[in-house]
C-alpha cells in the first residue's frame, strides 16, 4: 500500500508548550507493522499503527479519555498476527497533535474516519473503550460502509452529562491530572487497582497527556449524546 502523503506549511502545536512551529512536511511510504510518525489531515496530523497481514480482517481500536494506542498492547499481543489492525492517539493524546479546545465529537470521528480510509480498511470492527465507543458508535451511524461490528467498553450512548463533564474539567484544570488519575483508575482497574498490573502503564498517560488535550476530548464527551 502506498502510503505517502505530503503537506506543506502544516500547523503544528509544540510539545515543549512554547512555541508553535510551522515546517514542511514529507511522509514516506508505510511499510506493515511500522508506526506511522503521523498522519496528516488537513488540520491536524495523527500518530497511528497498523499491524498485522494487509488482507486479514481488520480490527480497528480506539481508546479511553486520558490513555493512548498503547493500552491495546496487550490485546495485540493475544491476538497474534490473526488481524490487520489499526491503533491510534487520539487528538490531544500520545503523539498526535494538540489542537485548542475544547473538541467536538464530530471532530473525533472525522479523526477515526480518515485513518480508516488512509489505510483502506474496509468492513472493520471498532473495538472502542469510553470515549474511544463514542467514537465507535458515531462511525457506525456515519460511515457504515466502513464499519462491519462494533465491540464496546466502559461506554453508553451518553457519558455523564454536560455540567459533571464541564465541573470536572474545572477541577483537572485546577488540581491536575495526578489528581484526576485518582478517579480513572478505580473505574478502570477496580478498588485494587494499585496492586493490578496494568496499574502504571494507564498512570503514565493519564497523568502524562496535555491538559489541554485531555479537556478538549473531555468536551467532547460532555457533548455526545447518541
Amino acid at each position: 500500500m502506498d502510503c505517502t502523503l505530503k503537506a506543506s506549511s502544516q500547523l503544528r502545536h509544540s510539545r515543549l508548550g512554547k512555541h508553535t512551529l510551522y515546517r514542511n512536511y514529507h511522509l514516506t511510504p508505510c511499510l506493515t507493522d511500522r508506526t506511522i510518525p503521523l498522519v496528516y489531515r488537513s488540520d491536524l496530523r495523527l500518530n497511528a499503527r497498523r499491524s498485522g497481514p494487509p488482507d486479514a480482517p481488520a480490527l480497528v481500536f480506539a481508546h479511553a479519555l486520558g490513555t493512548d494506542h498503547t493500552i491495546w498492547d496487550g490485546v495485540l499481543a493475544a491476538s497474534g498476527n490473526r488481524y490487520c489492525t489499526l491503533t491510534y492517539d487520539q487528538r490531544g493524546h500520545g503523539a498526535s497533535d494538540v489542537p485548542a479546545p475544547p473538541y467536538s465529537i464530530g471532530a473525533l470521528i472525522r479523526d477515526a474516519e480518515s485513518l480508516i480510509d488512509h489505510f483502506a480498511l474496509r468492513d472493520a470492527v471498532v473495538i472502542g473503550d469510553s470515549l474511544g465507543g463514542l467514537v465507535a458508535q458515531g462511525l457506525a451511524v456515519k460511515r457504515l460502509d466502513l464499519v462491519r461490528g462494533l465491540v464496546l467498553s466502559n461506554t453508553a450512548a451518553r457519558i455523564g452529562t454536560p455540567e459533571l463533564w464541564h465541573a470536572r474539567i474545572a477541577e483537572s484544570q485546577q488540581t491536575g491530572l495526578a489528581s484526576d488519575a485518582e478517579i480513572a483508575l478505580p473505574r478502570m482497574l477496580g478498588p485494587k487497582y494499585r496492586s493490578n498490573p496494568a496499574e502504571t502503564n494507564l498512570r503514565r498517560p493519564l497523568i502524562q497527556t496535555p491538559m489541554v488535550g485531555w479537556t478538549g476530548c473531555a468536551a467532547a464527551i460532555a457533548g455526545a449524546d447518541f
